[in-house]
């Protein structure tokens, strides 16, 4: 077997990993019910590929075979047939483009430096899988960058370092005239199969940081939803007090009706209507996800001396995940309470939320000042969706529900307004 034939098996297993990185951008890959059946589809596409090369070398035969074990691999993904074969036809035509332009781009360059003919070939080779994973690597990034994910600068210098490093030593390798051919296949195996195993491992430990960080929000949520459920029962055990209590204060109202003392009865009176005031619940949906985020807020509204108003019309069950109402809509009102909170005037936060056909509009609105903003106020910033802790869930949600998002800034009226699809 040449230094070719073996370096073409180990590209296939750098291809297969990237390969693998470039299904997950255009599939969830939370909706792999069976990792271990993928995984063993990435096996049976390695073996196939690899036996295409060394009994058929047809062009056609390779693509077709290419294309066909892509779609099947894409199985492992909820998604539509018709998905499926143009994610593996895009997949498969990019690999090739970039294939052909390190190919035609190599072609004019002076290859004199290299000591044997048959490595021309082989670094070529190995230079076009590493700028194909390149390639992913950095689409992967900018999808994650639009999706408000950090993506941490020592991945980026270590993937660069690994990379570059491999390249080098290969070229030099290469250049070193009087080597013998097996010695070269040893160190071209070596030096292949170390870099492999550096870029899995560490993106495997780069994986379970983003996983960690991610339960570490979720716990903060739910211990936020939960604070919210206890502020709701809290306010329910008010009323009941307070409509346990009704027939004493009945009692004392129709007292002093009799005695006639009009004054006394109206302040009693208004105290009643008060006290009845702070523990009616604003909203009283029937969705307790959505009552209890609306109420727990209004409660700090109130407090704040801010103006409140709510429209909705929703069913009792939504099938949005509590978790991710939750994240989305404190988020927008805690940006709201942040706007309003510093005004002097017209101090008001309105939502709408409505419901038709497997839609979710939800429309939030402020006062907003924007001479704040040249003042430098950092409560006030006119693209606040981009600022603060959590605020990355917010676009995240939306593109999860396959939704929109759309902020207006007036010049005392700060809206936005996102639409999800259950």
């Amino acid at each position: 077997m040449s230094l070719y034939d073996i370096s073409y098996i180990l590209c296939n297993i750098l291809m297969m990993y990237t390969l693998s990185k470039f299904i997950k951008i255009f599939f969830d890959a939370r909706s792999i019910k069976h990792p271990w059946i993928e995984r063993i589809c990435w096996g049976i596409y390695l073996i196939m590929i690899s036996l295409i090369y060394f009994l058929h070398r047809t062009p056609a035969i390779i693509a077709i075979c290419n294309i066909f074990c892509l779609v099947l691999i894409t199985l492992n993904y909820s998604s539509t047939i018709l998905k499926r074969i143009i994610v593996a036809l895009i997949i498969y035509v990019t690999m090739a483009i970039i294939e052909i332009i390190f190919a035609n781009g190599f072609a004019n360059i002076n290859a004199s430096s290299f000591e044997r003919k048959e490595d021309i070939g082989t670094f070529l080779l190995i230079l076009i899988r590493i700028s194909s994973y390149f390639f992913v690597v950095i689409l992967e990034h900018i999808i994650k960058i639009k999706r408000n994910i950090r993506v941490s600068i020592s991945y980026k210098i270590t993937l660069l370092f690994v990379l570059c490093s491999m390249m080098g030593i290969l070229a030099i390798i290469f250049q070193v005239p009087n080597l013998e051919s097996k010695f070269v296949i040893k160190i071209v195996i070596l030096v292949m199969v170390v870099s492999l195993a550096i870029l899995y491992l560490y993106d495997r430990m780069t994986t379970s940081h983003e996983i960690e960080l991610e339960k570490e929000r979720l716990i903060q949520q739910n211990h936020f939803y939960d604070q919210q459920l206890r502020s709701m029962e809290e306010s329910m055990k008010q009323m009941r007090k307070l409509c346990h209590d009704w027939k004493n204060q009945l009692y004392v109202l129709e007292y002093l009706i009799i005695e006639q003392d009009v004054k006394k009865a109206e302040n009693h009176l208004h105290n009643i209507k008060e006290e009845l005031e702070k523990s009616v619940l604003l909203a009283q949906t029937g969705n307790s996800v959505i009552d209890s985020i609306l109420n727990y807020y209004a409660q700090r509204i109130d407090e704040l001396k801010i103006k409140f108003t709510i429209n909705i019309k929703i069913p009792k069950q939504l099938k949005i995940k509590s978790y991710h109402m939750t994240a989305l809509f404190s988020n927008l009102i805690e940006d709201a309470i942040e706007a309003v909170e510093k005004l002097e005037k017209e101090r008001w936060i309105s939502i709408d939320l409505f419901y038709d056909t497997g839609k979710i509009l939800f429309i939030i609105e402020n006062a907003f000042d924007e001479r704040l903003i040249n003042k430098g106020e950092k409560t006030s910033k006119p693209d606040r969706i981009n600022h603060g802790f959590g605020k990355e869930k917010i676009k995240e949600i939306v593109m999860c529900y396959q939704g929109d998002m759309e902020i207006k800034i007036e010049k005392d009226r700060y809206s936005v307004s996102i639409m999800l699809l259950e």
